[in-house]
């Protein structure tokens, strides 16, 4: 029993309490059928219909805006894309301060030899660098959201995140940041953090994989959630 605020008074019964109860459960893999290979399951988040659009998407921009004469685009197609995916994801693996050190050759250049540069020329790599896309990059308005070009993939890596597990219990959300160098009315500044401007992202985890997530917009803060709390029944 509780003691009352008055001398005098009955005490007060305990409050009733009833715990939460937390039906726990494990995760659960949903890999289609006969996905076994690294490559497969690449393939599951970036399908060649995904892929096909974005050659077709960026073979239409160089054809308008590459104009460097020396050395003339090439139209890409799926197998160099899938090359360059290839240098991006080595070059996750091995960095290094700029891209021009996978090519050097001269006998006295620090490091390891790099065998990629016998694939794709540095020439090739920075022009589909300099013009890939998955939309017409013209077709754009002043208030449009900064992710606007890569929505495709936005949507279809959404879809694909979900599909292929059922999280267990206990998941995190938080925000994280996508490193940025340029101009945008939609840099977060975090003073003091290891990366100072950035995009900010929501994401929904469950031990080290992204379920989902929500890209912040500080142009469009009341939509796009500038505190977790409203972010939170989007991101389950």
């Amino acid at each position: 029993m509780l003691n009352s605020d008055h001398p005098g008074d009955p005490p007060l019964p305990f409050p009733e309490f009833n715990p939460l109860v937390i039906n726990y459960h494990t995760a659960k893999i949903q890999l289609p059928e006969g996905t076994r290979t690294p490559f497969e399951i690449f393939s599951l988040f970036f399908s060649p219909e995904l892929l096909t659009m974005m050659v077709t998407a960026t073979n239409s921009h160089a054809a308008v805006h590459h104009v460097n004469t020396n050395h003339p685009w090439r139209p890409l197609c799926l197998p160099e894309l899938f090359v360059w995916l290839d240098y991006i994801i080595y070059m996750g693996i091995h960095p290094k301060p700029s891209t021009e050190y996978y090519w050097r050759t001269e006998a006295k250049a620090e490091g390891p030899r790099h065998a990629v540069s016998k694939v794709m020329g540095s020439t090739r790599f920075h022009q589909i660098q300099r013009h890939l896309t998955l939309m017409d990059r013209e077709a754009s308005h002043a208030d449009r959201l900064w992710y606007a070009p890569i929505e495709p993939l936005i949507y279809y890596l959404r879809e694909a995140f979900k599909a292929y597990i059922v999280p267990g219990t206990n998941i995190s959300i938080n925000e994280a940041i996508a490193k940025f160098k340029g101009l945008s009315r939609d840099i977060t500044m975090l003073p003091g953090k290891p990366i100072p401007e950035s995009f900010k992202v929501w994401l929904c985890a469950y031990q080290g994989y992204v379920y989902s997530f929500e890209l912040h917009s500080r142009e469009h803060s009341a939509e796009r959630f500038s505190e977790p709390r409203p972010v939170i029944p989007q991101l389950l």
